[in-house]
């Protein structure tokens, strides 16, 4: 059902008369799973698009729906970006969003984000804040891709989230495959790591994904955020 409500929502965008400042968008799905079997992971389903401004701002929405195979119940997330383009490589933005696990409470959070491409190389970083129930967890996450021709690049990514009694890191490595005006596909290594009182708890996982963009070659310029994006079912 989210899958079809993102894409009716994609095409809504793409009829109305301001289409033709709509620059990207894209549509993704991806399904992670631990390497010892067990039950933990999800299959997170997302759907973005930026619209610009002007020439030197533009604003873009993130929402992406996780099903986690270790809950009974689903959870989503939205963002907001306000996005300042410094020139054709190099973009700043803030964000603003809401994390929200069924039949919880929705959390805010926020912060600042930056990216720039250089070469055959793309990097993006944020650091930001969400709250929950009294605490807050401060947020950070970094990722990069380098493109090796022939469609073929290599992608990684590490995120950190904590506040006075859990850390959380998330790292990964992977190669992602784009076909010539058409989906990219990608597979990644990783390992998330839950401390919490002090007692580590790792786990390694596989995560495989597909995803779908149109407009700018990026789709948007920035990524979704989410402390579900840093701990996704595990």
């Amino acid at each position: 059902m989210f899958t079809k409500s993102a894409l009716a929502a994609a095409l809504l965008v793409a009829a109305s008369p301001v289409a033709a400042q709509v620059t990207g968008g894209s549509l993704d799905i991806e399904y992670d799973f631990p390497t010892d079997g067990g039950d933990f992971g999800g299959t997170t389903y997302s759907g973005a698009i930026e619209y610009s401004i002007t020439r030197d701002f533009s604003v873009s929405a993130d929402i992406a729906g996780y099903r986690l195979d270790n809950l009974d119940n689903d959870a989503t997330s939205i963002t907001i970006h306000g996005i300042y383009h410094l020139d054709d490589m190099t973009s700043f933005g803030a964000f603003v969003g809401a994390d929200e696990l069924q039949d919880a409470d929705r959390e805010t959070l926020f912060g600042f984000e930056a990216g720039t491409e250089f070469g055959a190389a793309e990097v993006e970083g944020y650091i930001g804040s969400r709250a929950f129930d009294e605490d807050s967890f401060t947020l950070f996450g970094a990722d990069g891709k380098y493109g090796f021709g022939n469609g073929i690049s290599a992608i990684g990514s590490v995120s950190y989230a904590a506040n006075d009694d859990d850390d959380i890191t998330r790292f990964a490595l992977g190669a992602e495959y784009e076909i010539t005006g058409g989906p990219q596909f990608y597979a990644e290594i990783g390992s998330v790591t839950d401390e919490t009182f002090g007692d580590d708890d790792s786990q390694a996982f596989i995560g495989l994904g597909a995803r779908v963009a149109f407009g700018a070659e990026r789709g948007t310029t920035f990524g979704q955020r989410s402390l579900f994006e840093i701990k996704p079912g595990f």
